[in-house]
């Protein structure tokens, strides 16, 4: 039977063995702050909170649950990640054993719980709704690829794949319904980018040019027919709008979309608004908006709400030791140009992947995967970003 003095010295043990964990743990997160730049008093920038994960996760993409993002899981099956409000996490699988395989990127519209991902010429997609499950190859051709992928009718099912043949001079797309599990679409080929528009039709950006150097826009049906030109494809043609050819650049229900036109042989981004009628369309440069001595990555992504936009600010003048920083923003009619000011939020790599998600607890937040800390997940409280504005733009007028 242990007498008292050996258990108050086992209890003590185990004080300095659990003060010496908390000390390296508590170092462990000083040394990670420090190297997203946190230690740069300069600059307020927005602290995640840190999360430990049991195994590593390789993706995470924005889902319509609360406090869930779509992941992966161990045996590459679709799964649901969640964060509960002591920050635990938990992934399981929605069907079981599917697709159980590894592919080169996951994907989700965020909004209709669809989850799929390609790998080479093969598509993979689940419902989570119906737990419906499809899989397609969308060319015999083995030297041909899958470029931008989106869902095109959500009522439908029907998914837009963009094909990419070996040395493209041309694209062509299928549309894949998922319901049926074939494709009901096989297009001509195309030169150009395809946005979903209205329901049934593209809002068309067409490389014309002996270098594919004009854009010309217009809204077509699922054969290229023209259906309309408006006020929007007329602007957008006039200042020769390019968008980055990922959907999420987009959000047509909150009617902006975030752009580049090289004017002067200068690259410059701009956001394009425009209202309900089509109407009164608004093209402006983005400029105060860009943190000083940096450019923006040309692949931003729009919250699935469009309340924020997440993108990449890179190092320019000489700096080029300095490492990319993740910025978010937040959207709209009362910043100039719909963009407030950035939400610093840190170094980054400009390959992490990130999603947007709606915490019941947090509120809106960006998830961020940083590859050169496995097993950990970054997420950025949103709402504590905007205080972070506030108490900046006091300080500004107040000097």
């Amino acid at each position: 039977m242990i007498n008292k003095r050996e258990f108050l010295f086992l209890i003590s043990f185990i004080l300095v063995l659990f003060f010496s964990f908390s000390c390296t743990g508590e170092k462990a997160i000083q040394n990670i702050y420090q190297s997203k730049g946190y230690e740069n008093q300069m600059v307020k920038r927005l602290k995640p909170v840190i999360i430990k994960t049991n195994f590593q996760i390789l993706d995470v993409e924005s889902i319509g649950i609360p406090g869930c993002l779509a992941t992966t899981s161990k045996k590459s099956e679709f799964a649901l990640l969640h964060i509960d409000e002591a920050g635990t996490i938990t992934v399981d699988p929605v069907v079981p054993g599917f697709p159980g395989k590894l592919g080169q990127n996951l994907i989700t519209d965020g909004v209709h719980n669809a989850i799929w991902m390609t790998r080479g010429r093969g598509f993979y997609v689940l419902d989570m709704e119906t737990k419906k499950t499809g899989h397609i190859i969308v060319s015999n051709n083995g030297n041909d690829s899958i470029s931008t992928t989106y869902l095109f009718d959500p009522e439908k099912k029907h998914f837009f794949i963009k094909v990419m043949p070996p040395y493209p001079v041309q694209f062509y797309y299928i549309l894949y319904d998922l319901f049926e599990n074939k494709e009901v679409i096989n297009s001509k080929q195309y030169n150009g980018r395809l946005y979903p528009y209205t329901k049934g039709n593209f809002l068309f950006c067409e490389f014309t040019g002996d270098n594919n150097e004009i854009v010309s826009w217009k809204i077509v049906d699922k054969e290229f027919n023209v259906i309309e030109t408006n006020n929007l494809t007329d602007k957008l043609t006039e200042f020769q709008i390019d968008v980055y050819p990922r959907t999420k650049a987009f959000h047509m229900q909150k009617r902006i979309m975030f752009g580049t036109s090289r004017p002067m042989e200068k690259l410059t981004f701009y956001t394009v608004v425009w209202d309900e009628d089509l109407e009164d369309v608004k093209i402006e440069p983005i400029i105060l908006q860009i943190p000083k001595k940096t450019k923006l990555q040309e692949l931003v992504e729009f919250s699935p709400d469009g309340a924020w936009m997440k993108s990449v600010a890179r190092s320019v003048g000489g700096q080029f030791l300095n490492p990319p920083e993740l910025v978010i923003y937040h959207v709209g009619d009362m910043y100039p140009q719909h963009l407030s000011m950035p939400i610093m939020c840190g170094y980054t790599k400009k390959g992490n992947d990130g999603a947007f998600m709606n915490h019941p607890e947090w509120g809106p937040c960006y998830v961020e995967l940083d590859y050169e800390f496995r097993n950990k997940l970054f997420v950025y409280k949103l709402d504590d970003g905007l205080k972070l504005l506030a108490e900046q733009a006091i300080e500004i007028g107040g000097k």
